[in-house]
Formats: structure tokens, sequence, C-alpha cells
């Protein structure tokens, strides 16, 4: 199968179609615009021609023609203004017609713009629904996390858990920020360059002034977990 077969096969019906009514609707006012400036262009050279019947008629005045020559005159003069009423009527005709063409255009355009609308507000309300489920499940594990903790401080010896092992309520909200800053960062690049794509995710932080800005340098909230756990089980060893 060639490129260009394969080409035309990934072109959907619809497509093919609305493309069609565009490119008719563009035809359309093409040949309306040519048929109102044709008859303008009738009109003004008709009205040259009255112009110049009525300079013939008062040329035949000031010239003392006869009543015969001056009927003749007045006749071209009425048949100049009667052919004139006429390209006044098609003008007026084309005027509609064109007037038309660019509301038929103008309505195929909503209508592709409606379709290409609707197509989007299917992919955010589908984005806004996974967000929705992300922050359900991300709500469960959040209260299992501080569960789990004072799990741990309660059974710690003595009740008190060592500091900087995560299972104090300002280390783990703390961390999850920073996760969410090293995933969802957007940060200012300087040099009067704009923010480019969707902002800094809600709720980010970046607590170390450190990593401000480099958020592919922040290690992961699993990483940063695992050596905690580390650390901690490592204080309940004997000697």
């Amino acid at each position: 199968m060639s490129l260009a077969t394969k080409f035309a096969g990934a072109i959907s019906p619809a497509k093919t179609e609305e493309a069609e009514k565009r490119a008719a609707a563009v035809d359309g006012v093409r040949r309306a615009e040519k048929r109102a400036s044709e008859a303008q262009q009738a009109v003004a050279r008709q009205q040259a021609a009255i112009d110049e019947a009525k300079a013939k008629q008062r040329q035949g005045v000031e010239n003392g023609v006869s009543d015969d020559v001056f009927a003749i005159l007045d006749e071209e003069l009425v048949n100049a203004e009667r052919r004139m009423r006429r390209v006044q009527i098609e003008a007026e005709s084309a005027g509609r017609q064109l007037e038309e063409a660019r509301r038929a255009q103008i309505l195929i355009a909503n209508e592709a713009s409606r379709k290409a609308m609707e197509r989007l507000t299917v992919k955010f309300k589908a984005a806004a629904a996974a967000i929705t489920d992300d922050i359900a499940s991300f709500k469960g594990h959040w209260d299992q996390l501080f569960d789990v903790a004072e799990r741990i401080r309660t059974a710690w010896p003595g009740g008190i858990a060592p500091y900087g092992c995560l299972v104090n309520i300002g280390e783990i909200t703390g961390a999850v920020s920073m996760e969410l800053y090293k995933q969802g960062a957007n940060p200012f690049v300087g040099g009067g360059q704009p923010v480019r794509g969707a902002p800094t995710i809600v709720g980010a932080k970046c607590t170390d002034h450190r990593l401000m800005g480099e958020p592919q340098k922040i290690p992961s909230l699993k990483q940063a977990v695992d050596e905690a756990m580390g650390m901690l089980l490592k204080q309940l060893d004997p000697g």
C-alpha cells in the first residue's frame, strides 16, 4: 500500500465532508463577490451613460436644436434611466446573494468550530474525571500514611519517634509537597521568558531552597521514605 493510499484511508468521511462544505462555501462567496462587482461596474457605466445623455440635452438646449432632435435626446435619456433601473435591480440582487453566501460561510465555520469544541470538551471532561478519581485514590493513600505514622509513633519505645524519619506530621506533609513539586513543578526560567504549559500543580512546594527551580534533582518520595524507614529501623538495632 502506498503512502498516499494510507494517508487517504486515514482521513475520515466526516472530515472530508466538512472540507467539501467549507470549499463550497468559499467558492460561493467568490462567485457572489464577482457577480456583485460586475453589477456595481454596470451601475457605474450606466450612470456615465445617463450623465452623457443629460450633457447632450444641455448642449442641445444651448445650441437651439429642433424639437425633433431634442425628442431624440430625451428618449436617449429615458432609455438610459430605464436601463439604470434594470442594472440597479441586478446590483441589489447580487448584493443579497453575497450577503447570503457570506452568512452561509459563517454558519459552516461556526458548525466546524462547534464540532472542534465538542471534541475538546470531551477530552477536558475526561481529564477532569481522571483527576477526580486520582484525587480520591490519593486521599486514601494520604490517610494511610498518617494512620501508619501514628501507629509507628505510638509503638516507638518511649513514645517519641526520632525526628528525620518521616513519621511526624510536618515531615510527611513536607515530603509529599516535595514529591508534588518534583512531578508537577513548572518553575519560572527567568530571562524574560514566559512559563509555558500548565502551571505548577496545586500543593507543590520545594522545602529545600537549594533545589528551587530544579525539580529533576529532588529525590523521589519513595526514595526518601525508603531511606527514612531504613534509618528508623537502624536506630532499633542493638549496639
